[in-house]
């Protein structure tokens, strides 16, 4: 903590002398009004700002000096120190200050050089972590943009523990993997899910994580290419918005099967690489809008593309509302030549992306599919 109170104080080209003396480099004027304020509101307003402005503020004088450690708020880089090890230090240091107190907001991004940094180091500290009055969790571990190889996989990856999260309405993880003991997990509060490249040990945990949270309300997924889910079953009374975003092209593993049991479920968006032998969706609200901007190129089988792909737009035949990128649109096209497509008899109002090359037959190929369509939106794009 010290240190990074030091290094404020450089940054600001001050020391807290200084400030209390006005000897040339700040000059305080006049009566201090914020000061004056009470501590408890003093700390929601550091709270506004990131850790490192916060810690800044210690220099203003000797009032200041230490409050910033009570703000409610942790939101750290890795890059802003030396090595990861001095930041896990500082988490350490913050986290036991903390640990019988109102921590309610922790932001950690992981973003060291590839070739000097170990990601695993923060899990004891993570581990240890009192999360039970914790509102919103976030770790965003930037290793996991380097390469494929598995070698790359479990030095940078971060494991994670979900323990008590009582009051915790936001969790967002990317790059982490996630313990198996998750049947027990409760998230009475959570309405706010992103779960990017996250690593799921198993259809049951995965199932586990997302019904732990009765009032859930936004949740996207962007799968993970080490993950062990074969079947994602996404069953909750309480979400409104879904986001499915598949592995890259080189990345694919055996994701096969999708199941959707979602009653107030008003928006789902299915994006990138669609990578599922089965998709199936059992309820979803009277509302409900599906945005399909998805390739099918990682399926060399011609027969079980085309299969595939009417499994998935049969799904959506008796709903009013959808949008359809350019791209799907061609796949759509090439497996029309020689199966029809399902009739879109519930659709009324549709909307696609053309690319200004693309075939002109793409788009009659999906209007003789909707008999009872009344709104068409078109919107043209440059080729990608």
């Amino acid at each position: 903590m010290e240190k990074l109170f030091y290094k404020s104080q450089k940054r600001l080209g001050v020391s807290s002398s200084s400030v209390r003396e006005g000897e040339g480099q700040v000059v305080i004027s006049g009566e201090d009004m914020i000061s004056s304020l009470p501590e408890p509101l003093l700390c929601h307003i550091l709270s506004l700002l990131t850790t490192e402005q916060t810690v800044r503020t210690s220099v203003l004088s000797s009032r200041w000096r230490h409050i910033w450690k009570w703000v409610p708020r942790l939101e750290l880089d890795s890059s802003d120190f030396t090595n990861d090890k001095f930041c896990v230090d500082f988490i350490d240091k913050f986290l036991t200050f903390h640990e019988k107190s109102c921590l309610r907001d922790f932001k950690l991004t992981i973003d060291h050089d590839v070739f000097g940094g170990d990601a695993s180091l923060y899990e004891p500290r993570l581990g240890r972590m009192n999360m039970r009055k914790l509102e919103r969790f976030q770790v965003d571990n930037k290793f996991g943009v380097f390469g494929p190889s598995s070698i790359d996989y479990f030095r940078f990856r971060t494991p994670l523990t979900l323990s008590l999260c009582e009051a915790l309405v936001s969790l967002n993880l990317h790059f982490v993997s996630l313990n198996d003991d998750l049947e027990s997990l409760s998230l009475p509060c959570l309405k706010t899910m992103y779960l990017e490249d996250v690593v799921l040990p198993s259809d049951a945990a995965a199932e586990a994580l997302i019904s732990s949270s009765p009032v859930l309300e936004v949740l996207k997924i962007c799968l993970s290419r080490y993950d062990a889910v074969v079947a994602l079953r996404v069953r909750s009374p309480s979400l409104k918005s879904f986001t499915l975003r598949g592995v890259g092209l080189f990345f694919v593993r055996g994701h096969s099967s999708v199941v959707i049991d979602a009653p107030k479920l008003e928006y789902l968006s299915l994006m990138e690489y669609y990578q599922f032998r089965s998709f199936k969706i059992t309820s979803v609200a009277e509302s409900f809008k599906v945005d399909i901007d998805v390739e099918f190129e990682l399926m060399t089988d011609c027969l079980s593309r085309k299969k595939i792909i009417y499994n998935l737009l049969n799904n959506f035949s008796g709903f009013k509302v959808m949008t359809m990128s350019w791209r799907t649109l061609q796949f759509i096209n090439s497996s029309h030549e020689r199966d029809p497509l399902p009739k879109f008899h519930g659709l009324t109002r549709l909307r696609v992306t053309i690319c200004l090359k693309a075939s002109s037959e793409l788009l009659p190929t999906v209007l003789e599919s909707c008999p009872n369509l009344k709104h068409l939106t078109v919107v043209t794009i440059l080729a990608q």
